[in-house]
């Protein structure tokens, strides 16, 4: 008799995301990014295990193609995809437990998500890109398992012209510049949910120091430097107040991003946080969205998400 074979919605505020069949424990991420053609092309190391038995495998993807898989290194083709899954029928059904490492090549010119929350993912700037994954826009960039109750770490290598730099979440290990590219490598070894994984790209200034008892790095166009500069000077004061009341900075580092464009609002990643030009006047006019950001740490990324209609603790 063949086992019993599932797959459910998961979430009823956003049900065509997400599969309750597996849950993901690495995500390895290896882009490559023309910024001038908004040309992406990406090979996505997937490491799961099935949390029931299974028939099908299903991720979300948005607005990319998946051209060649493997599944446990066997070429794998027997995988069909709409605007927002891609379907992998397997051959036989898969018992609870088993570990299954997925290898995924896309491509394509990624784009915002429409949802009846706005645009979510993908968005171009001037010059670059960013990425605004909540809720559901992590798929405009990676294939995943879009639920904010799977965390899984996160290794990210992405290449793209020598002219830009790219931010991720987690550490930065290491840049290599290749000819007129340079290729940047982000570890998250802290289990991270998919809408708090981000990518900025822009010609942006780096700037690290140890803040508080944590890394922090600046990251900013250097045209508005003074500014950035003046308006995050409290931040130590905001790190050790937070640490005082809610506990230790739960990561290893602190990244500010903040955009060459004007955004409308602010954005949390895990260990990150992006802000808009607008959002950095000189004048510290912002001030309780940085620190507001910054509480995200441990609300909302340390301490996360079950299920979406639990937003409201995180912002609260």
């Amino acid at each position: 008799m063949s086992p019993q074979v599932t797959e459910g919605v998961i979430d009823p505020y956003a049900p065509a995301s997400g599969n309750d069949g597996y849950v993901v424990e690495h995500y390895g991420l290896d882009i490559r990014y023309k910024s001038r053609t908004n040309r992406l092309e990406g090979v996505a190391t997937i490491k799961l295990h099935a949390t029931k038995n299974l028939r099908n495998l299903s991720f979300d993807l948005v607005g990319l193609r998946a051209e060649r898989i493997s599944v446990n290194g066997a070429k794998f083709k027997g995988f069909a995809q709409s605007s927002a899954k891609l379907t992998l029928k397997l051959p036989e059904p898969v018992e609870a437990g088993t570990p299954l490492d997925v290898v995924i090549d896309y491509a394509g010119a990624p784009m915002s998500r429409k949802t009846r929350w706005g645009e979510v993912g993908w968005e171009l700037l001037s010059d670059g890109v960013m990425v605004a994954a909540q809720p559901s826009g992590a798929p405009t960039w990676f294939p995943c398992n879009d639920h904010p109750s799977n965390k899984a770490t996160f290794d990210i290598r992405v290449s793209t012209d020598r002219r830009y730099t790219v931010v991720c979440n987690g550490t930065l290990d290491s840049v290599q510049t290749q000819g007129q590219s340079r290729l940047w490598h982000y570890t998250q070894a802290e289990p991270t949910a998919t809408y708090l994984a981000t990518m900025v790209v822009g010609k942006l200034e780096r700037r690290t120091k140890r803040l508080a008892g944590v890394e922090v790095t600046y990251a900013y166009p250097k045209t508005i430097e003074s500014r950035v500069l003046h308006d995050l000077d409290e931040t130590p004061e905001m790190l050790s107040f937070f640490s005082e009341a809610f506990g230790p900075y739960p990561f290893t580092d602190y990244t500010v991003v903040v955009t060459e464009d004007d955004l409308e609002i602010p954005l949390e990643s895990q260990n990150l946080a992006t802000f808009g030009a607008n959002h950095m006047d000189g004048s510290r006019s912002w001030n309780r969205l940085v620190a507001h950001e910054l509480a995200h740490q441990w609300f909302g990324n340390s301490v996360g998400l079950y299920r979406w209609q639990d937003i409201w603790l995180n912002e609260g």
